[in-house]
């Protein structure tokens, strides 16, 4: 979130790899609200990178392949995300790019493809945790291909070495982050994952989420991701270009493997995410909207009647005489639809967080809710915020202190000076 690159906070928290993304903005402004809008840009023409690369490899014609396309980077997994500061931004281009990369190595064996693959699989894994899958799998496949002599030794060797190099650097500089921004340590969910993974409950708990994620996914895609899986899979185990093969596979395993393990590290947070939770496959959700779409434009009328009901989704766009114009015409009116509902509105009241005097010292409380101090953090960019025991002592010697509401009154030589559901400001009155 918006923490990432912040004023040192102490408390313990998960791990922002997407820290990286930030940190290059912090070098043209120290304004916070400059520093969202840049990511936010950046993030925004990395997203929107995703329709070229998408019409470009649609086997459809090149003006066939506008509509099926726009449809597809017009999806709201794409859009949603394309909006904030969060590595979700970069991410479904991303891996659209390294499965392209990896089809481009299966087909050609070249070392630039190598390169491609390992590279945006290395980086991957640097933004966020989801491409530590990405990365097991590119090895996996990297492996099999020189094991079965598929590969030229050369381009395997490019590919492990520059997924090698771009992983190595990122921890490294993930790590250096992390101990700058969490001096406590962070929170660490793979302990987590391994008890799941080794027992009963911790199995049951990881593949009911993991096949909640994956409903979403198919839901959220309006059922064409799913018409998408069922043909990828069909395609993975008969017979057909090689690496046409090796990509659906690739596709598949990615997204099963990131379903498993983020469901296995999530915590329980007594909530609906628990059983059905979208954002971690949305990285992928736009590439199977596509293949959905492919099947539907290109298949012949049994495959595609067997692939919408493998998906139970939209059997209505079975019809056979639709052509790419026609598929895409429904697709992207539904997302244009959808898009206008997610325009966002001028938020009331401000963005609901204190507002410490400016270049002050702050103090928070303990008390204090965490997300409010980690956010805090990243708007008070002045200065690190301090923090005391409300319990045991007065706030210390500072311009502002934001304690719990129910810390009453304020001593003597302050006032307060905002409030919030979860948080009140006190002003010292030698900062006033």
């Amino acid at each position: 979130m918006l923490s990432a690159l912040a004023a040192p906070v102490s408390a313990p928290a998960r791990r922002p790899r997407h820290g990286l993304l930030l940190a290059p903005a912090h070098l043209v402004t120290d304004d916070p609200v400059t520093v969202y809008r840049l990511v936010v840009v950046v993030g925004s023409l990395a997203a929107a990178g995703a329709f070229p690369l998408m019409l470009r490899r649609l086997a459809v014609g090149a003006r066939a392949a506008l509509a099926p396309a726009f449809a597809a980077g017009a999806a709201p997994s794409l859009l949603l995300f394309s909006g904030l500061a969060l590595a979700d931004a970069v991410l479904p281009t991303l891996l659209l790019g390294w499965l392209l990369a990896v089809h481009e190595l299966a087909r050609r064996g070249s070392v630039r493809a190598g390169l491609a693959a390992g590279a945006l699989a290395g980086y991957a894994v640097s933004v966020h945790l989801r491409g530590t899958v990405v990365l097991a799998v590119t090895l996996a496949v990297v492996a099999g291909l020189l094991a079965g002599r598929r590969l030229p030794r050369r381009a395997g060797i490019a590919a492990l070495g520059a997924a090698g190099v771009l992983s190595a650097a990122g921890q490294a500089l993930n790590t250096a982050l992390a101990a700058g921004l969490y001096p406590r340590g962070h929170r660490d969910l793979s302990g987590l994952a391994f008890d799941r993974f080794l027992s009963l409950d911790g199995q049951a708990w990881a593949l009911a989420g993991a096949a909640g994620q994956l409903w979403y996914l198919i839901v959220g895609t309006w059922g064409l991701a799913g018409i998408g899986m069922a043909a990828a899979g069909a395609i993975s185990v008969r017979q057909g270009p090689f690496a046409l093969r090796v990509a659906a596979g690739t596709l598949l395993a990615t997204t099963l493997g990131i379903a498993y393990a983020s469901s296995a590290a999530l915590p329980d947070e007594h909530r609906a995410g628990n059983y059905a939770y979208g954002r971690y496959l949305a990285c992928l959700a736009v590439v199977w909207l596509l293949a959905g779409l492919v099947v539907l434009v290109r298949g012949r009328r049994a495959a595609v009647l067997g692939c919408a009901a493998a998906s139970a989704g939209l059997a209505a766009a079975c019809l056979p005489r639709f052509r790419a114009a026609a598929v895409a015409a429904v697709t992207a009116a539904i997302h244009l639809a959808f898009a206008a509902h997610l325009a966002p509105a001028a938020p009331p009241g401000g963005d609901g967080l204190p507002a410490p005097v400016a270049g002050g010292t702050v103090a928070v409380d303990e008390r204090v809710a965490w997300r409010i101090r980690v956010t805090l953090a990243h708007k008070v960019w002045w200065t690190a915020l301090e923090r005391y025991d409300g319990t045991r002592q007065g706030p210390p010697v500072v311009c502002t202190a934001i304690v719990p509401p129910e810390a009453g009154p304020p001593p003597p030589g302050w006032t307060v000076t905002g409030n919030g559901r979860f948080w009140t400001a006190w002003t010292a009155a030698s900062c006033r």
